[in-house]
C-alpha cells in the first residue's frame, strides 16, 4: 500500500526532516510483500498493522527488563533476544529446540556522531538475575582488546561509559548469561529514491507483519529505527537491491523449512514461495535474508533476530555483495547460523556484530540447490563474533565438488566461542575439492574460565549436564582446525554424495595463512591447532604459521600451543 508522510533523519541530540527525503512509501499490510507485482493502492492511516501471522515458538519479545540506557541524556530503547543458554546440540531431530536450552539477552541500538564522545549510563535493573549480587559481581565489557572501562556504581547499579568511536560490544554483569549487546553506529546516511518512487519499500517506526518481502531489482528497502517488521526478505534473480536502516527484522514467527507445512502457521513463507514456483529446496534455506543468483546487493545497518535457519544466506552465484554493520541477534534456533556466503564472489563483509547459536561467519563451497560456481574473493574485516555453539570463521564445503579460493578474514575480535574458533572443513568430499589462498589475520581470540563444555543431546529426555551458572570443568575451543570429516550415517542422507558412490575423493588445501593471531584466557589446558586428519584423501601444502600469541606470549610449538599435525601435511612453518 502507498502512504504518504516524511521520513525523519535522528542524531544523538536532536531530529531534523530535511525536505530532500520526503517520499511516497510502501507499508507493508499484507501476510506477504511481493514488489515485483505490487500496485498503489489508496492510501492508509499511519497506524495501519496487518495481523499477525506465523506460528512463533514463543510469545513476542517486550522490551527489556534487566537494563536501561541512555546515550548523551537521551533514553534508548533496550530490546530483547531470546539467545541460546548452553552449548547443547543434535542432528535436526524434527522438532526445535526447547525454551528451558535458552535464556533472554538485551540489545540496543543508536547513532552518534562522535563529534565528542557520547556518554553512555547503563543500569541494571531489579529483574536482572544478578541484581542482588551486582555489588561484588565482575563486570566485563567485549571485546577485551578495546579496554573499554565504565565508572561503576554498586549501589545504584550504573555503569558510566565514554565512546569516542563507533562500537559493538557487549557488557556481561557476573557472567555470560543475560547479557547485554550494545549497537553504537555512526550516524544513518543512505541515498534513496526519488518521492513517490516504487523503487523504495519502507516501514518505518512501529511493528509490521510483512511475510516474505520479495524485491525486484533497483528496490531499497528501508527498515528505520524504531520499526520491527515480522518477516523475511528473500532476493532472488534481483540486481542492484538495498536492504538498509536501524530497525529489527524479525523471522520468530515461522518454522524452518523441515517443519513447515505451507497449509499450516509458521508455513506462510513456504506458501508464498511455492506459490511463485520457488523450489522447496531453495526455500528451506530461508532466514531472515537470502539472496539468490544477485548482482550488486547492499546490505547495511540493519538488526536481524530469530532466524529459523541461517541468518544471512547469500548463495548460488551472488556477485558484488556488500554486507556492512549488520548486526545479528537473538539465534538460538538448530543451525542459526549468523552469515553464509556460498559459491558467490567478491563478497566484502565489514563492521558487523553477529551472536549466533551455530557457525559464526561462514566461506562455503558448492552445496546447495542449483549451485554450480566457485566461491572467490570474500572478504570480512572489522567483525566481532560470539558464537554459542560451532565454529566462529569457518571455510566449509560438503559432498560436491568445489572450488574455494581468495577468502580472507582480517580484524576480528572473538569474544566468545565454543568449539572452533578458525575452521577449515569439508564433509565428506568430492572427486574435486579445493581450497586455496585462505588467509586468518590480526584476529583475537578470547576464551573463559566460565566457558561451558559442549555437549550432543541423545534424545528429548536428555538434558544438559551441568547447570548452566557452574562448569564442572574447564573448556578451551580449539584455535585452529584444518581437516575431513566424515559426518556419519545419519548426515549422509542430507548430502548429494554418500559413502556408497565410487568416484575417488580428492581434497587439497593449500596456501593457508594465519598470521597475529592473539589469544586471551587460561593457560590450561594449552589452546591447541589441528592440521590434517590422517586420511591420504586430503592433501594438505604450504600451511604458515606466524606470531601466534597465547595470552600475549609469542608460541611456537609445543610450548604454550598443543599443535597435532598428521602425515598428509607439507610445508607447514612456524614463525613467532
Amino acid at each position: 500500500m502507498l502512504l504518504k508522510h516524511k521520513f525523519c533523519l535522528k542524531t544523538d541530540t536532536q531530529s531534523r526532516c530535511p525536505s530532500r527525503i520526503t517520499f511516497t512509501s510502501l507499508v507493508a499490510v499484507t501476510t506477504c510483500l511481493d514488489t515485483s507485482t505490487a500496485v498503489p493502492a489508496a492510501p492508509l492511516p499511519s497506524t495501519a498493522l496487518a495481523e499477525p501471522i506465523g506460528a512463533p515458538v514463543a510469545a513476542p519479545l517486550a522490551l527489556s527488563t534487566h537494563f536501561s540506557l541512555t546515550v548523551n541524556g537521551r533514553r534508548i530503547a533496550v530490546h530483547q533476544a531470546r539467545v541460546s543458554a548452553v552449548p547443547f546440540n543434535r542432528v535436526w531431530p524434527g522438532h526445535q529446540r526447547p525454551l528451558d536450552q535458552t535464556e533472554l539477552a538485551s540489545f540496543a541500538t543508536f547513532d552518534a556522531d562522535f563529534l565528542t564522545p557520547a556518554v553512555l549510563i547503563i543500569t541494571l535493573l531489579d529483574d536482572h538475575p544478578r541484581a542482588s549480587t551486582f555489588a561484588t559481581d565482575d563486570i566485563a565489557l567485549r571485546p577485551v582488546a578495546w579496554n573499554l572501562s565504565p565508572a561503576v556504581d554498586r549501589t545504584r547499579r550504573t555503569l558510566t561509559l565514554r565512546l569516542d568511536r563507533p562500537r559493538h560490544f557487549t557488557v556481561e554483569i557476573g557472567g555470560q548469561h543475560h547479557a547485554l549487546h550494545l549497537f553504537a553506529n555512526p550516524p544513518a546516511d543512505y541515498e534513496f529514491p526519488p518521492p513517490g518512487s516504487p523503487d523504495l519499500i519502507h516501514f518505518g517506526p512501529g511493528v509490521h507483519h510483512a511475510g516474505l518481502i520479495l524485491p525486484r531489482s533497483g528496490q531499497t528497502i528501508h527498515i528505520a529505527e524504531g520499526a520491527i517488521v515480522y518477516g523475511a526478505i528473500l532476493v532472488r534473480h534481483a540486481d542492484n537491491v538495498r536492504i538498509v536502516g536501524r530497525g529489527i527484522l524479525d523471522t520468530s514467527p515461522f518454522l524452518r523449512g523441515q517443519e513447515a507445512d505451507e497449509t499450516k502457521p509458521g508455513g506462510e513463507l513456504f506458501a508464498r514461495g511455492l506459490a511463485l514456483d520457488i523450489p522447496r529446496e531453495n526455500l528451506n534455506y530461508t532466514g531472515n535474508i537470502t539472496a539468490i543468483a544477485c548482482a550488486h546487493l547492499t546490505i547495511d545497518g540493519i538488526i536481524l533476530r530469530d532466524s529459523p535457519l541461517w541468518s544471512a544466506n547469500i548463495r548460488n552465484g551472488c556477485r558484488h555483495v556488500s554486507i556492512n554493520n549488520l548486526k545479528i541477534i537473538g539465534q538460538w534456533r538448530y543451525n542459526a547460523d549468523g552469515i553464509n556466503i556460498c559459491s558467490s564472489s567478491h563478497v566484502r563483509v565489514s563492521g558487523c556484530f553477529i551472536r549466533s547459536f551455530d557457525d559464526g561467519i561462514i566461506a562455503r563451497g558448492t552445496h546447495m540447490l542449483g549451485e554450480n560456481t566457485p566461491l572467490h574473493d570474500m572478504h570480512v574485516t572489522g567483525c566481532v563474533i560470539w558464537c554459542d555453539w560451532g565454529r566462529a570463521l569457518e571455510v566449509w564445503t560438503g559432498s560436491k565438488s568445489a572450488s574455494i579460493s581468495r577468502v580472507v578474514y582480517e580484524n576480528i575480535q572473538i569474544i566468545r566461542t565454543t568449539h572452533i574458533a578458525l575452521g577449515l572443513q569439508v564433509w565428506w568430499g568430492s572427486p574435486d575439492t579445493t581450497a586455496v589462498n585462505i588467509r586468518f589475520e590480526d584476529i583475537s581470540i578470547e576464551a573463559h574460565p566460565d566457558a561451558l563444555p559442549p555437549h550432543i543431546q541423545e534424545d528429548d529426555t536428555h538434558a544438559y549436564p551441568f547447570p548452566s551458572d557452574t562448569s564442572p570443568a574447564r573448556h578451551i575451543p580449539d584455535l585452529f582446525c584444518a581437516n575431513l570429516c566424515n559426518p556419519g550415517e545419519e548426515w549422509q542422507k542430507y548430502f548429494a554424495s554418500t559413502p556408497g558412490t565410487t568416484a575417488k575423493r580428492s581434497v587439497y588445501y593449500g596456501c593457508i595463512t594465519l598470521k597475529n593471531i592473539r589469544y586471551t584466557g587460561p593457560d590450561t589446558p594449552s589452546p591447541r591447532i589441528i592440521v590434517g586428519s590422517g586420511d591420504d584423501i586430503l592433501q594438505i601444502h604450504n600451511i604458515h604459521f606466524e606470531n601466534i600469541r597465547i595470552n600475549d606470549q609469542a608460541s611456537t610449538p609445543p610450548m604454550p600451543l598443543t599443535l597435532i599435525t598428521h602425515s598428509n601435511v607439507q610445508h607447514l612453518t612456524f614463525r613467532s
